[in-house]
C-alpha cells in the first residue's frame, strides 16, 4: 500500500466532520470497495455498505456505543458478515484496509463496534439472514476543530498511548526437533528484529477498543528454517465477548493484521496471513493467525 507507514503514524480517529459528501474525485475508491463483497484473509466474505447518514441514522450509532457522538458525518459504512468461525477478524482486517486507503485519501473515519440488530441502521442496510453488523464507521472530511466531546473521548481512552514492544512481541526459540519451546517468551526489540520492525510498530500504532491493544505477535526461531510470526490475543478481563455476537478483540486483531500486511506491501515483502495453528502456544493467549511469506 502506497504511503502506509506515514498514514498510520498521522491517523487519528475523526468524530466531528464538517458535514460535506464526498467529492468525485474520491468516489471511486469506495465504489471500488464496496462494490462487491470482499474476501477477508481467513476466508470470510464480507460486504460493506455505504448508506447517507442522517439524524434517525446518526442517533442509532450514538445510541448503541458510548464511544463518543458524532457530528456532521455525511456518511456511514456497514460491514455485513455471516456468523462464520473467523469472520469478526475478517471483517478488523478489510475495513481497516479500506479506511487506511481513505485516510490517504484525505477522508476520516472512526471505528464504532457493536451490535446493531434491530435498530433504523439494519432497516436501512437490510442484511442477509444469518449476518451480523458488528460495526458503523462514519466517514467524511474532517472539522476544522475538533469538538469538546471528541477531544474528551480522546483523552480518556489516551489514543496517543500506546504499548511499548517489550509488551507486545516476543521471540521464543526452539530445538529444530522439537515442537517444544527451548527458552520461554522473551521481549523482541526493534534492534532484534530489523526486518520486521516497520510492520511492528505499524501494528503498535493501530487503534484498538478501548486503545487496550489485545494483540501479541510470537516470533518462532530455530537453528535452522525460517523464523515464523504468530498473531495471538491475550484478552482483556471484562472485554471478552461484551457484545451479543460481536468480539471485540478479535476485530482488533484484524485490524492489526491490516497495518502489518499495508507496511509489508509498501517495503516490497511479500506474504499472507493464514490459519496454521502452532502445537504450542504461550501460557494464556488465544491462536488468531500466521505470517507467511
Amino acid at each position: 500500500m502506497k504511503n502506509a507507514r506515514r498514514i498510520i503514524a498521522s491517523r487519528l480517529s475523526c468524530r466531528a466532520f464538517n458535514g460535506e459528501p464526498i467529492v468525485a474525485k474520491h468516489r471511486g475508491l469506495l465504489t471500488t470497495s464496496i462494490v462487491k463483497p470482499l474476501a477477508g484473509p481467513l476466508g470470510t466474505t464480507v460486504r460493506v455498505v455505504e448508506v447517507e447518514n442522517s439524524p434517525t441514522l446518526n442517533a442509532d450509532l450514538e445510541e448503541r456505543c458510548s464511544y463518543g457522538s458524532v457530528h456532521g458525518a455525511p456518511s456511514l459504512l456497514v460491514p455485513v458478515v455471516p456468523r462464520e468461525r473467523h469472520a469478526m477478524e475478517d471483517v478488523g482486517a478489510i475495513v481497516e484496509r479500506l479506511l487506511l486507503e481513505l485516510e490517504g485519501s484525505g477522508i476520516g473515519s472512526c471505528w464504532f463496534v457493536g451490535n446493531f440488530a434491530g435498530g433504523a441502521i439494519e432497516r436501512e442496510v437490510a442484511p442477509e439472514s444469518n449476518s451480523v453488523l458488528p460495526a458503523v464507521i462514519p466517514i467524511g472530511y474532517r472539522a476544522t476543530r475538533r469538538t469538546a466531546s471528541d477531544s474528551a473521548i480522546r483523552f480518556s481512552v489516551g489514543s496517543r498511548k500506546r504499548k511499548r514492544w517489550s509488551e507486545l512481541y516476543f521471540e521464543i526459540e526452539f530445538w529444530d526437533d522439537d515442537q517444544r519451546p527451548n527458552t520461554p517468551p522473551t521481549p523482541l526489540s526493534p534492534a532484534e528484529a530489523p526486518d520486521i520492525e516497520e510492520m511492528l510498530e505499524a501494528v503498535r500504532l493501530a487503534p484498538s477498543t478501548s486503545n487496550n491493544q489485545p494483540w501479541r505477535i510470537y516470533r518462532y526461531t530455530t537453528d535452522s528454517g525460517p523464523d515464523r510470526l504468530h498473531l495471538c490475543l491475550k484478552r482483556n478481563p471484562g472485554m471478552d465477548k461484551v457484545i451479543r455476537d460481536v468480539d471485540v478483540q478479535k476485530i482488533d486483531a484484524g485490524v492489526a493484521m491490516a497495518h502489518f500486511q499495508a507496511v509489508a506491501e509498501e517495503i516490497g515483502m511479500s506474504g499472507a496471513w493464514v490459519y496454521d495453528k502452532p502445537a504450542y502456544l504461550p501460557h494464556g493467549v488465544e491462536y488468531v493467525a500466521s505470517w507467511s511469506e
